[in-house]
Order: C-alpha cells, then structure tokens, then sequence
C-alpha cells in the first residue's frame, strides 16, 4: 500500500464531492423510456393499492426489466414524468395535518402544472419546480423534501438496473484499494482482479466495495480529513460525482 488518501482537498481527481458541488440544472430533452433507479439501487415504482380520489401513492422496489407497467417511467420534454400508460403522471400529495407530500401518480389531465412539472440537475436530484423540493426515496414511501444532498435524494434514469463495478483511478494512474486492517483507503496499482480495488457505482450517488456493497466511500471530516470506508448511511458524506476519467 503506497500511501493513505488523505481529506477532500486531496481526495480524488473524482469531479467534486457532492456536498460541496453547485452543479447546473438541466431539463430532459427527449422523449425516452427508462427505469428511476435511486437508493441502494432500487427503482421508483408504482403501488398496488390507491388513495381515495385514486392517487396511485409511489415507493421504491428491486429492479425488474418484466415489470414494465409498474416500473417505467418515460421523461418526458414536457418536464412530466410518466409511467408506460402516459395518461398519468408523478404529482404531489399532501397528508392533511402531517406535514408530509408524498409523490403519487395520479391523471396528468386533472392536475394543474405546477403540481406536476420537474427538474433533473447533473448531481441526479429530481427537483419539483413549484416547491423546490426534492424527490427522496425510502423502501416503503417516497416523499418530496428539501435538498439535503442525501443518496436518497439522488437518481439515474437508465436502463442499466445494475451498479457498474469499476476500477477507480487516482494520482499518477494509481487506483483506490480498501485495506484489510482498517476502514481507510490506500493507493496501489491498477489490477482489476484486486478484488480490493473493485468499487460499485450506484444510482443514489454511492460508491461501495464490490466484496460487501453495506459499505460504502466515506468523507470523514471529524477524523483529519480522511476518506474511509464505513457502513453505508443516508448522509451527504458517502455521496459523490465521478467522471468518466476516473474509471477503469
């Protein structure tokens, strides 16, 4: 092991940890079919039972290329995003007196445009326009909430329903291997058959070892500034943006 990667002023020729990244906001520009794949690789999926007035509530659940009724949605120019029937859409839906919007699928007809019109940014936030909130995916539910920067908060849409696993290429075209002895991380030389130097990329911005994916890259600023590797948290710190040049 060469050396240990120190801190996020050190750490990575990765584009920029996303807790410290201001990226540009882009809308969908075409009409394409695909899966929202989001935390812990799951996809955003339509439930099998409805709200009164027939809101469809939303929930995330294992990736499956045959549940296409329920799993697809087509981003569309028009800033809505649509299962395969393209008569509905996602809005919101607020719980009286529980202060929580859930995101739902509901008539795109029947709603009014400033319920049901989104944003994508670069980082993989699907941001609502008319709130400013940000769609966040937990097993059972799927809410609108603001921007935390979280790997819940973060979505791909793809067709790709598996993390990629990658060698990752730092300084002097060294790679980033886990150790055995301990949570930090190191540099070595390349070898894509070092296990210790496999990492799989997922959809909800998280970077984790290929041999045990509960855990994951972690920016640790409470202890000098290391990167580490640690158990996989909904938190800002094990959320990161990597470019195509740092892969292998």
């Amino acid at each position: 092991m060469k050396e240990f990667v120190s801190s996020i002023i050190v750490a990575f020729s990765l584009t920029t940890h996303l807790a410290m990244a201001m990226p540009q906001l882009w809308i969908w520009r075409f009409s394409v079919a695909t899966h929202l794949v989001g935390r812990d690789g799951f996809c955003l999926e339509m439930s099998s039972w409805f709200y009164k007035g027939n809101y469809i509530p939303t929930r995330l659940s294992p990736c499956d290329k045959h549940k296409k009724q329920t799993q697809f949605r087509t981003v569309l120019q028009d800033g809505t995003i649509r299962p395969m029937n393209d008569r509905y859409c996602l809005v919101l839906y607020v719980l009286v007196n529980k202060f929580i919007t859930n995101v739902v699928v509901s008539e795109c007809a029947k709603e009014p445009n400033s319920n049901k019109k989104w944003t994508h940014k670069e980082d993989g936030t699907i941001v609502h326009i008319g709130s400013e909130m940000v769609i966040t995916g937990n097993l059972d539910y799927v809410t609108l909430q603001r921007n935390k920067n979280a790997p819940s908060q973060s979505w791909k849409a793809t067709e790709s329903l598996t993390p990629m696993v990658v060698n990752i290429k730092w300084l002097e075209n060294l790679c980033l291997q886990s150790t055995e002895d301990s949570n930090y991380v190191g540099l070595d030389g390349c070898n894509s058959e070092n296990k210790s130097q496999r990492w799989a990329l997922y959809s909800d911005g998280t970077i984790r070892k290929h041999v045990n994916r509960n855990y994951c890259l972690t920016s640790e600023k409470y202890s000098g500034r290391f990167v580490i590797v640690s158990k996989c948290e909904d938190k800002p710190q094990q959320r990161w943006d990597l470019g195509a040049k740092d892969m292998s």
